[in-house]
């Protein structure tokens, strides 16, 4: 097919939800032959992956694949992907039941709590609503209102639930930074946040079946693990490095439906230079791009025909001021040392980790 005739596909920057960019047209780059290998590495799932790198997205796409409400319209949203030539047999099985725990507000401890609170309660009254479940739920503190959602599903209905965590750790990363005693307080001991995780472990293997937690960072994990110690961590494995981002197969084939004009490789070298390198195992063998960054690059292209005069997203500097935070954290003086070997050498060495504890040495 020639560029001619090829039709030019919309780019999905800043959309996460899966279904829009299916049935809108948008370029996707399928990761749906990952759902096959989720299935088969465990039923409870944490993955983390650095802000922006399409976590968000990904967990819509599981959402609407194992969702009992799209049976209907699994041939519209898969047909075309790598899993609807060969589905599992747990298609359309389950109740999806999610949360997004982005936007909570950390001000101060009560503000906080009421904040965590509200997001629980608006995702339990909109599965409900989802399903029509004949469920009725007052706000009460966050683990109990959970615990109520699933005693009452109990009751009425034989279904298994998906449970779907977006974000799991960003308010808490954000609260490490500026109150490390409010956090410790807050996800580990009796904390709030540590109860609640504390009901989804009650659950598992008997109304909640399998669940997928995503986020950014392996701090909280520690925190957490007597409180849910059922999950996973399979981000550093590298049978999972590249689940999320996009590799250069990936990039070349998206400037093609997105730039039909364009040679990809008169873009590939800016685009590698600035938006490659990414490995998230020791044994990983392909280097990912940072997916916003990428579609950063090239809408930009589509819409100026030629480069950003900024090749970093502007949208990716709040993520700068946590850093700088974090970085004050602990041991401020060793990390500083740190950090400026990373700017300086361009590298610096060290384990990749799948948890580790505030109560150790950052080294």
């Amino acid at each position: 097919m020639n560029s001619q005739s090829m039709s030019v596909k919309p780019l999905p920057y800043g959309l996460a939800d899966y279904d829009t960019i299916i049935r809108k047209g948008y370029a996707y780059v399928d990761k749906t032959m990952y759902i096959r290998t989720l299935e088969e590495a465990g039923h409870y799932i944490l993955f983390l992956r650095p802000r922006r790198f399409g976590k968000s997205l990904f967990a819509s796409m599981l959402g609407y694949y194992y969702d009992i409400n799209q049976k209907d319209n699994f041939d519209l949203l898969f047909s075309n992907m790598d899993i609807g030539r060969n589905p599992t047999e747990e298609k359309n099985a389950y109740y999806i039941l999610k949360f997004n725990f982005s936007n909570i507000e950390t001000d101060s401890p009560k503000i906080m709590l009421d904040s965590f609170a509200k997001k629980v309660h608006e995702s339990l009254l909109t599965f409900c609503a989802t399903y029509h479940l004949d469920i009725t739920l007052e706000m009460d503190r966050p683990a109990i209102e959970l615990f109520q959602l699933f005693s009452r599903f109990r009751r009425i209905c034989d279904g298994k639930i998906y449970v779907i965590i977006d974000e799991y750790d960003h308010f808490a990363t954000e609260l490490l930074g500026s109150d490390p005693k409010l956090f410790k307080k807050t996800v580990s001991g009796n904390g709030f946040v540590r109860k609640w995780y504390e009901v989804l472990k009650e659950v598992e293997g008997t109304i909640v079946s399998r669940i997928f937690i995503t986020g950014i960072s392996p701090i909280t994990v520690d925190n957490l693990t007597s409180g849910f110690s059922i999950s996973t961590n399979f981000s550093i494995y590298s049978t999972f490095n590249e689940m999320i981002g996009f590799t250069t197969t990936e990039v070349e084939q998206l400037i093609k439906e997105t730039l039909p004009e364009k040679d990809p490789a008169d873009l590939m070298e800016t685009i590698t230079n600035y938006y490659n390198g990414y490995l998230f195992s020791k044994n990983g063998k392909i280097r990912m791009f940072n997916s916003n960054m990428v579609l950063y690059y090239i809408r930009h292209y589509q819409q100026e025909h030629e480069p950003p005069d900024e090749l970093l997203d502007r949208s990716a500097l709040s993520d700068y001021g946590k850093l700088a935070q974090l970085m004050r954290f602990k041991t401020p003086e060793q990390n500083m040392k740190t950090l400026s070997e990373v700017v300086f050498n361009e590298y610096t060495s060290s384990n990749l980790l799948s948890r580790y504890s505030l109560e150790e040495h950052f080294t």
